[in-house]
């Protein structure tokens, strides 16, 4: 691939993400003061109201970029704030303060009862269901009169009241909108730093992973949601003040959409993005009220623009920009710089590599990748190990020993059970009936992250990584996803998880790719990605499913290099693959399932040494099923 072509590839497959901390400070400064450039129309109080629209638009931002939940149903929890406001300081006459902080931690708390509920859910789902919340919100309202005033709404002076001073103008409402939309911006980011954003993100892609790994997806996708939740209830406390009115045709589903589509344009992903859709479309809006009867067909012509030519939104555009300006600088550099000056820019980059001695061990390490094991050995067993699907019986008393310090193969035809035994070993599966222990402890009731804090590893038959990481995050994950809650980061363990990712990518020979997009990689790369992503833990038992599918004959070779440095570390494992002749130069010992059963076992060379006896393998064994 040409060079042009390589950069228009990787343009791609770019995922939104934040902005470099230099173009986010510009942006922020050129936003501040947009008003007094004199642009027509724009003028204070509609930047300030596209900040709280924008400090909204970030809630949402949020959970579709982080959590992949649609959230159609914002507007329900900036309702939910604005009315608190509405409520304690006209009913109860609270300050108004008090009244804000009140009704944005009230928001929180609903936000835990509702997400409870709705996280669990699928995708679509989720986004119908958070709608129909929105929806029946508004009705709410409306149907109690008396203490909402219904449909005409509550009212209140346009005042806010700090206590040191009182905000009035136009220009002190701007300033109040510019300091809470830094705060959304900076809790956004504290949000989804380092460790924090590559797990969110890892449950985002894959939540079958993110437990295999460790996480406790259900309560990280719980966690973004509350904490997203914050955006719209401070949006909407201060929203009350600022418009000095609240309707429930303001904060119900229509509102929640239109939220929504302020983010797709703004960009998704991109921390400001929110709030360069809600300037752009206030903008816009503002322009053409004087347009008449031909107003909404050019607000609509936006929306079909951006869709059809900024799919990145408007902050994607601005990013892209922003790398081929830093690219073609870089080029112009390159180009004029000394001969000279070049060659000694190398020299001291390769005298760095050469002091660096965890890169100059690794590099003396490349042709094998060196592994450890998790605590003491132990052998995992499973007893009379059943399941079944409706009136299917995919797993049928199974028991099996993986020995540590052995290689343990499990062969059979498609459909015999093998993954689904896997799936049971792991904990992605429960067991109808029988036990798994590993050593002298039952681990039987525990689940997938539970399993691998023991350390139980696997890999899958189709290389499940993390498609909008590098392939350092993705190796990163396999140590970092099990340690603690979601919320809990150091910088200095993360340093030190970065550091052991680049060690063991290097004495894998695979460091040119430390910095590549998972989505640019072959099939063979993908598949040793995910096996080094595994053993970063250490683990003392670990599970290949389908490992040499899709690899060529020299990766094969380098695969059975690893998995015989893991056995010698003393890790029990268990290899499923359809390769016999891999399994007989690599297993110990070998199980032969079919339909669900154990019907042969025993040493490879008993089992695979002889055509006679492969074809064997192929006819049911006496007494199976």
């Amino acid at each position: 691939m040409s060079l042009t072509g390589q950069r228009k590839a990787d343009a791609a497959h770019r995922p939104a993400g934040l902005a470099p901390l230099g173009l986010a400070a510009v942006a922020i400064v050129v936003f501040a003061a947009l008003p007094v450039y004199g642009i027509p129309r724009l003028t204070l109080n509609l930047a300030a109201e596209a900040c709280l629209l924008g400090i909204a638009c970030t809630g949402i931002n949020l959970l579709l970029a982080y959590g992949g939940m649609l959230s159609l149903g914002s507007a329900g929890f900036l309702g939910t704030s604005a009315y608190t406001v509405a409520l304690t300081t006209s009913h109860w006459h609270w300050p108004l303060v008090p009244a804000i902080l009140a009704a944005i931690a009230l928001t929180m708390a609903l936000a835990v009862i509702v997400g409870f509920v709705l996280v669990r859910l699928s995708q679509h789902y989720f986004a119908v269901a958070y709608l129909g919340l929105a929806t029946a919100f508004a009705g709410l309202i409306a149907a109690y009169p008396n203490a909402t005033n219904g449909t005409s709404g509550m009212t209140t002076l346009r005042v806010l009241g700090l206590g040191f001073t009182t905000v009035q103008s136009n220009l002190g409402w701007y300033v109040v909108g510019l300091v809470c939309a830094a705060i959304s911006l900076a809790v956004y980011r504290w949000a989804v730093a380092g460790r924090r954003g590559r797990i969110f993100k890892l449950v985002r892609a894959d939540d079958l992973v993110a437990s295999v790994l460790g996480v406790r997806t259900f309560r990280a996708r719980l966690g973004l949601f509350v904490l997203a939740s914050f955006f719209p209830a401070l949006a909407g406390a201060l929203f009350f003040p600022f418009e000095g009115l609240i309707t429930p045709d303001s904060v119900g589903a229509i509102e929640s959409v239109q939220l929504v589509a302020l983010v797709v344009i703004g960009g998704v992903g991109y921390s400001y993005g929110g709030f360069l859709g809600a300037l752009v479309i206030l903008w816009v809006q503002a322009l053409v009220d004087t347009a008449g009867n031909y107003s909404l067909l050019v607000y609509g012509l936006v929306f079909l623009l951006c869709a059809f030519y900024l799919r990145a939104g408007i902050g994607g555009a601005v990013s892209d920009a922003a790398q081929r300006l830093r690219r073609r600088a870089a080029v112009r550099r390159a180009r004029h710089a000394p001969d000279g000056e070049a060659v000694a820019a190398r020299g001291r980059a390769a005298e760095r590599r050469v002091d660096d001695p965890s890169v100059a061990r690794a590099h003396s390490e490349r042709d094998g990748m060196s592994v450890g094991v998790h605590g003491e050995r132990r052998n995992l067993e499973i007893t009379d190990a059943s399941r079944r699907f409706g009136g299917v019986v995919a797993v049928d008393s199974v028991s099996l020993t993986l020995e540590a310090g052995r290689v343990t193969a499990l062969i059979g035809s498609n459909g015999a059970g093998k993954s689904t035994l896997v799936n049971m070993i792991s904990g992605v599966e429960r067991l109808d009936g029988g036990r798994v222990s590993l050593g002298t402890q039952d681990i039987t009731a525990l689940g997938a992250a539970q399993r691998t804090r023991l350390g139980v590893a696997r890999t899958f038959q189709v290389p499940r990584l993390v498609e909008d990481l590098s392939v350092l995050d993705n190796v990163m994950l396999g140590r970092e996803a099990g340690e603690g809650t979601v919320w809990w980061r150091s910088a200095a363990r993360e340093r030190e998880h970065r550091e052991t990712a680049l060690e063991r990518l290097a004495k894998a020979g695979l460091d040119e790719l430390a910095q590549r997009r998972v989505s640019t990689l072959g099939t063979g790369e993908r598949k040793f990605v995910e096996l080094v992503r595994a053993l970063d833990e250490e683990p003392s038992v670990c599970l290949l499913d389908e490992p040499a599918v899709g690899l060529s004959l020299g990766e094969i070779e380098q695969l059975q290099e690893w998995i015989v440095r893991l056995r010698d570390a003393g890790a029990a494992v268990l290899v499923i693959d359809h390769n016999l002749d891999f399994v007989q130069r690599l297993a110990d010992f070998v199980y032969v399932m079919d339909v669900g059963r154990i019907v042969r076992s025993g040493p490879p060379q008993e089992l695979l040494g002889s055509r006679e006896a492969r074809g064997a393998l192929l006819r049911p064994a006496e007494g199976a099923a």
